[in-house]
């Protein structure tokens, strides 16, 4: 019999709202293993058969429209750890979950916690983002540096005290101290073969593809990279992105030099894939960036790699991607700040046929074993199954 799961978070299985939200899709919507349910606060293109709205009580859904909208949204933060909404209790009652499932964020691991201890349910957590201390949140959505500093405290001990617990990448794991307790649960990519190679002019311009978010400290790599390369006539970049915060100057100017493209579905961005000189993949050298580079992990990197090109890890050297890159000797990794030393790297490496064919051979290797998306999902399945 399948083991009945509630997916509690505000991560939810779910088609453009980013990487997170498609690896839960990928485990368990395109996936039979697990009778799920979802409940959140944020249901949007959800895409789980059954889903269940926790939406505020329309008191504080009014108050939080208001310009005391942070006020009342650090109120329900900290209510969430007192108080279960009306709705879950009765989902809970009837559908009488095996496991609680949640991406800790900062709503709802107070209430995933409280429901679990309750009901006696055991809690599984995947550590996917540093939710209290995230810049990609707005101003207005962020909880106060005292209620960051409890959060905190709450995702430790969830670290430590939850039933089952999985890290997105082994940063994440080295962060919670008590991190040996669960498994690394890298992002699970989309589930294709390996893609034969279409052959392209050696002589011809090389691309350069990303495809992610491109807002926040992304967007500020990204812009000064789309500068410099943009009279180059040797590499060129096409970023392929849901979310941009570029001026809208440069966004327009940008989309009509074929540079900066729209989101598009994983089915679509193949062809581009294919027809690729390599990827790229970016994390911020900021330093209050530190402890999110440290920790999360690039989801496309999984999608890139059955393709067989080479993917450049612009980050620095404590981030997850280039100790990925280093630990499997499967990128290359840029260390460099400057966006002119950038591209000399791009070009020299891109020349060099020996290491390009190097790395296009490693892209495979890690495709087909510790970014397999069947392995991936074994790990999540036996963690469950337990």
């Amino acid at each position: 019999m399948k083991k009945k799961i509630l997916i509690l978070s505000g991560v939810i299985p779910a088609i453009g709202r980013g990487g997170g939200c498609l690896a839960l899709h990928r485990h368990f919507v395109e996936r039979s293993d697990f009778d799920a349910v979802v409940a959140g606060a944020s249901l949007q293109n959800g895409t789980a058969q059954h889903q269940v709205n926790l939406e505020s009580q329309e008191g504080l859904a009014r108050l939080q429209r208001t310009r005391f909208r942070r006020f009342f949204v650090n109120f329900q933060i900290l209510l969430s750890w007192i108080l279960l909404p009306r709705m879950l209790h009765k989902l809970i009652r009837e559908f009488r979950p095996d496991y609680i499932f949640t991406v800790p964020d900062n709503l709802h691991l107070g209430w995933a916690w409280i429901a679990s201890r309750k009901y006696r349910i055991p809690l599984t957590v995947n550590f996917q983002d540093l939710f209290p201390i995230s810049r990609f949140l707005p101003e207005s959505d962020r909880p106060y540096r005292w209620v960051t500093r409890i959060l905190m405290r709450k995702f430790h001990h969830a670290a430590k005290q939850s039933e089952v617990v999985f890290y997105t990448s082994e940063g994440m794991q080295q962060f919670f101290s008590t991190g040996k307790k669960g498994r690394v649960l890298y992002p699970v990519g989309e589930r294709i073969e390996i893609q034969p190679e279409v052959s392209t002019d050696p002589e011809s311009v090389k691309t350069i593809v990303y495809a992610g978010n491109c807002y926040g400290a992304y967007g500020r790599m990204l812009l000064p990279l789309a500068r410099e390369l943009e009279n180059n006539s040797q590499v060129r970049l096409k970023i392929f992105t849901a979310g941009n915060d570029w001026p809208k100057e440069d966004q327009d100017y940008f989309r009509a030099k074929g540079v900066l493209l729209g989101f598009r579905p994983f089915e679509e961005l193949k062809s581009e894939f294919q027809t690729a000189t390599a990827f790229l993949t970016v994390m911020s050298f900021e330093e209050s960036e530190r402890d999110f580079v440290r920790t999360s992990f690039t989801t496309k990197w999984l999608d890139y790699a059955p393709f067989g090109k080479p993917v450049f890890a612009w980050a620095p050297s404590y981030s997850s991607a280039a100790i990925f890159a280093r630990k499997y000797d499967c990128g290359f990794v840029l260390d460099v700040e400057d966006t002119s030393e950038v591209l000399l790297i791009f070009m020299r490496c891109l020349e060099d046929a020996g290491k390009r064919q190097k790395f296009a051979e490693a892209s495979l290797r890690v495709a087909q074993s510790v970014l397999h998306a069947d392995q991936i999902h074994t790990i999540l399945k036996t963690g469950l199954d337990a």
